[in-house]
């Protein structure tokens, strides 16, 4: 026997039936079909951008016949296929019935071909990316209605689309994106267009963009261009290799600019072909240098900063055991310097064990890297001034740093006590301005000369020395 508990349990329990995913219950109006409302499909960037745009195309190349776009809604529209590629066979017409699909589906479409155009004997429905077509043939005897005058007409959408004819199986059809082209009316850029892109190929159409408000030409536009051509055509009548920067009416000073896909590499700041912007000479003399305050390149390239192979990470060396009979080395200096003759031995940084050769590469490094900041404390001594360099020779003087040695001839030679860059490049200048000693007693008439700017460069401890 079942429990009372149980038999209250059931009695709370719902029914529940199997439902068809078309319908779902409510228990105030009952069955109801469910809501059919199918998630939009997100636009690509191409159709977001082509829906947002303010610009209208139209063609220069293909004039007596104009795509129109009426103000009012209830006048008939009239739609150009323009669709560049080749069918199955010769003969064909292509209809573009992209905006048709969303009402019409391609089954609808080829019903009005044939309600239309009965004569036409085959049709085909096509996709090209996000662009949808029919591709038709009637035979020119049969074609009793016009079919390339009067295309397909669409009563509901008050539409009119013309068809285009196909193009060969060996043409090679290159779209062409124009921008910068000179502000000259229809005609003038109609036989702009004739003249500056009929030698890169056949012209199969062009035109301009305007703006859909004011019809303002505003520069941009297109072309469309059948590249083929056959082997043995001579050579003068070779079509010429596109560019992205091409002549206007082979003018030395009027240029356009074309891109399209897979087209060699290109400079998008001179516009020059074969270079990328970031190897351009003329976008590098524009870069400022926060390191030397320079134009030509940036801080990590600047060659005034030390780029010699000792500040440069390199793998640790092992040195095996060898006799301790290293001969000295004595580094080559200029004549205004003192020589200091190095011994492996006496050098607590190099190890007894290290070889000549291992020696001399590590000399060699460290006087390179010494050399380079000479040359830039020479080069910021030149850009100093004169007071704040006298300032600097009394108190390298007093410090002990440099010194003068009168000679038999009454003359006076400047030498370094303390080898450093700085006080390298300040006898350098004192050799070539002529520098007396008379002249460290008084600096020049005026007002007290400002701080130097090269004071904490002067060697104070033995650091700064190599």
């Amino acid at each position: 026997m079942l429990d009372r508990r149980c038999f209250g349990f059931l009695s709370r329990l719902e029914v529940v039936m199997a439902l068809p995913t078309s319908e779902h219950f409510s228990s105030i109006a009952g069955f109801q079909p469910k809501p059919t409302n199918p998630k939009a499909k997100p636009k690509s960037y191409a159709q977001a951008a082509a829906s947002t745009s303010s610009s209208m195309r139209m063609s220069l190349f293909h004039n007596d016949l104009v795509s129109t776009t009426p103000t009012d809604e209830s006048a008939m529209r009239t739609q150009i296929s323009r669709i560049y590629r080749s069918s199955r066979y010769r003969d064909a017409f292509l209809f573009d019935i992209s905006k048709c699909t969303p009402t019409y589906t391609e089954r609808q479409c080829m019903k009005l071909v044939k309600q239309q155009h009965p004569h036409a004997h085959a049709c085909i429905p096509l996709s090209d990316g996000p662009k949808r077509y029919l591709e038709v043939y009637i035979t020119p005897v049969n074609d009793t209605n016009d079919i390339l005058h009067k295309g397909i007409i669409f009563d509901d959408l008050k539409l009119t689309i013309l068809p285009c004819t196909a193009v060969a199986d060996q043409s090679h059809v290159v779209t062409l994106k124009l921008s910068r082209i000179p502000l000259y009316t229809d005609d003038l850029v109609y036989e702009g267009f004739q003249k500056s892109l009929s030698v890169f190929g056949r012209l199969l159409d062009f035109g301009v963009y305007k703006d859909k408000d004011t019809d303002f030409f505003m520069g941009d536009g297109y072309a469309v261009l059948d590249t083929f051509q056959h082997d043995d055509i001579a050579a003068e009548l070779k079509y010429a290799t596109l560019s992205h920067q091409l002549s206007w009416c082979e003018s030395t000073e009027e240029f356009f600019l074309a891109t399209w896909s897979n087209m060699p590499t290109w400079c998008r700041y001179c516009h020059k072909d074969g270079h990328t912007k970031f190897e351009c000479e003329l976008s590098k003399a524009r870069i400022l240098c926060y390191a030397c305050h320079h134009y030509g390149h940036r801080s990590f390239k600047c060659p005034r900063r030390n780029h010699s192979p000792a500040n440069k990470k390199k793998d640790r060396k092992s040195y095996q055991t060898k006799t301790n009979s290293t001969p000295p080395v004595t580094p080559t200096y200029s004549s205004v310097e003192q020589k200091k003759e190095v011994n492996p031995a006496d050098d607590s940084s190099v190890s007894d064990n290290m070889s000549t050769s291992d020696v001399d590469e590590i000399l060699s490094e460290e006087e390179q890297m010494f050399l380079d900041n000479v040359v830039i404390a020479k080069e910021e001594l030149q850009a100093g001034d004169k007071h704040q360099i006298i300032q600097l020779i009394q108190e390298a003087q007093a410090g002990g740093a440099i010194t003068y040695n009168p000679t038999d001839d009454g003359q006076v030679v400047w030498t370094s006590v303390e080898r450093t860059p700085y006080t390298v490049a300040l006898i350098d200048w004192i050799t070539a301005h002529n520098f007396s000693v008379t002249d460290l007693s008084t600096t020049a008439s005026g007002s007290a000369p400002s701080p130097p700017v090269f004071g904490d460069y002067l060697p104070k401890s033995s650091t700064n020395q190599l």
